[in-house]
């Protein structure tokens, strides 16, 4: 969903970020060529590629400089990650930057540290950043398995706050949840 909602505004001329940390820059920019030519060209092989080269390269041309992709595989410090959203940001000029997902990120700053205070301090710096810097940020937040009886979402349960994994700060902070 967010990949199409990046897609979207960067061919409406928004700049922005996607930085996926469960897949690599390949397989995002395969994704989103796949959304624009209506192909899975992650199944393809490289013959099947270059048939529909051209289909891809007039997906590609607008939307070239309009997203930036971090190659990121996997969580990393927070201060890099933060460095990189301010380039993006602030360099690039991107308005709106995506991560996909957040618990990963979580997973490689609280290493060795209370997990749940370290996503309340990220919430809040990444927060902060976002008002200083006048940019909007969508975070994709696994849901934790609570264990309370309800039917789990993937299962078509309704979600719940609560079920933010890892800190009660992602229900708190943000302006929006969808």
């Amino acid at each position: 969903m967010i990949l199409q909602i990046g897609l979207h505004l960067a061919k409406q001329g928004v700049k922005c970020a996607y930085i996926g940390l469960e897949e690599t820059v390949d397989t995002t920019v395969a994704r989103m060529l796949s959304e624009e030519v209506g192909k899975p060209i992650y199944l393809m092989n490289e013959e099947q590629r270059a048939e529909i080269q051209d289909d891809l390269m007039r997906a590609f041309m607008p939307i070239e400089d309009k997203i930036f992709l971090m190659d990121r595989f996997g969580g990393d410090s927070f201060e890099v990650f933060v460095n990189n959203v301010r380039h993006y940001v602030l360099v690039e000029g991107c308005k709106v930057v995506f991560l996909d997902h957040f618990s990963l990120l979580a997973d490689g700053i609280a290493l060795g540290t209370d997990q749940r205070r370290a996503i309340d301090k990220c919430i809040k710096e990444l927060k902060t950043m976002c008002i200083e810097l006048k940019f909007t940020m969508v975070c994709v937040c696994h849901l934790s398995r609570d264990g309370s009886g309800h039917t789990p979402a993937e299962e078509g349960g309704e979600p719940h706050l609560a079920q933010l994994r890892g800190s009660h700060s992602l229900a708190q902070i943000p302006d929006y949840i969808v």
